[in-house]
């Protein structure tokens, strides 16, 4: 019976958990990398959530966020995104160990 029961706090202390990270934004958009998902505020601005983490990568800024692809370098992993914030276009790389963010804008065409 006591099993039962851890079982039964432990069923519904999980579904608390997802329901409170799911209210936090009023979309989410799963990508073919399982790590990281696009979520979206009710503004309709989003930003990359780290699934592992359990935590928001980068602010809710952009516009739009695109999956481009993972790389690795000196044995350091990157998650690639393509990003859109008002009217700039950018890259943003994610170093997956720290989830530290690099954002490179691209300047407008004349």
């Amino acid at each position: 019976m006591k099993r039962h029961l851890s079982i039964i706090v432990l069923i519904l202390m999980t579904i608390g958990i997802t329901s409170c990270a799911q209210k936090r934004f009023v979309r989410i958009e799963t990508t073919e990398m399982q790590r990281y998902d696009i979520v979206y505020d009710k503004s309709g601005k989003c930003g990359v959530y780290d699934n592992v983490a359990d935590s928001l990568v980068t602010a809710m800024k952009y516009d739009a966020v695109r999956y481009a692809k993972s790389a690795s370098d000196e044995g350091y992993n990157f998650t690639l995104w393509i990003f859109q914030q008002d009217e700039h276009y950018g890259l943003l790389s994610i170093e997956d160990s720290m989830n530290s963010i690099v954002e490179v804008i691209f300047p407008e065409e004349n």
